[in-house]
């Protein structure tokens, strides 16, 4: 006998799977996002992927592309995506390592 509670709780995860998911992240973050988001044949519903939009600096040699509500998958090895080597000093926290 199946209880309710397995019933509701695998239910949840049905429809979760279908949300790419929200990302507050650097387009690093919001570009792995991205991909796993195209790559699992279960992710059906619309994401929340604008993290990079909220940012005032950027970290990425070309920044994702956005366009017509759309976040386009950069091409590419790996994620598609540089990193921005000469931002990440200004961009760097001081004070969470014992060598700060």
């Amino acid at each position: 006998m199946q209880s309710t509670t397995s019933r509701s709780i695998r239910s949840g995860l049905r429809a979760a799977s279908r949300h790419g998911g929200t990302s507050i992240e650097t387009g690093i973050g919001t570009a792995a996002s991205l991909h796993l988001a195209c790559a699992a044949p279960g992710v059906t519903w619309g994401s929340e992927l604008f993290g990079p939009k909220l940012f005032a600096e950027e970290i990425l040699r070309t920044p994702l592309r956005y366009e017509d509500g759309s976040l386009h998958l950069p091409d590419g090895p790996g994620l598609g995506v540089e990193l921005d080597h000469d931002a990440v000093p200004a961009l760097r926290r001081t004070g969470l390592t014992r060598e700060d």
